[in-house]
């Protein structure tokens, strides 16, 4: 779990200074899916995710978990912050709302 967090952070941060390097590329997160954990537990729950910025796309995946805790540490604004606190503030009763929701670079 750690060690994803670790990658996930690095990744977040290789894209915001991919960003401030060029700033005419906008950031661009869409949720692609989420997927309950095979042990039930909510804090694990995980959302896959779609980041383009330029020419370049990625996909990753979260939990709900480190969402929360992401969405309290980033503090520059961009899509990925939006899309971390949309995660982290909705109840899991609205998770299928996320799946297609696009955040843009404000």
């Amino acid at each position: 779990m750690l060690d994803h967090a670790h990658r996930l952070a690095a990744l977040v941060q290789s894209m915001l200074k991919e960003r401030k390097a060029s700033l005419s590329a906008t950031m661009n997160v869409t949720i692609t899916a989420h997927h309950p954990a095979a042990s039930g537990d909510a804090d694990q729950h995980s959302f896959t995710f779609r980041v383009r910025q330029g020419r370049r796309s990625v996909t990753q995946t979260v939990s709900v978990r480190t969402a929360r805790v992401l969405a309290q540490e980033l503090a520059d604004r961009t899509a990925l912050d939006a899309m971390m606190r949309a995660i982290a503030a909705a109840p899991a009763a609205d998770y299928d709302t996320l799946v297609g929701t696009r955040y843009a670079d404000t």
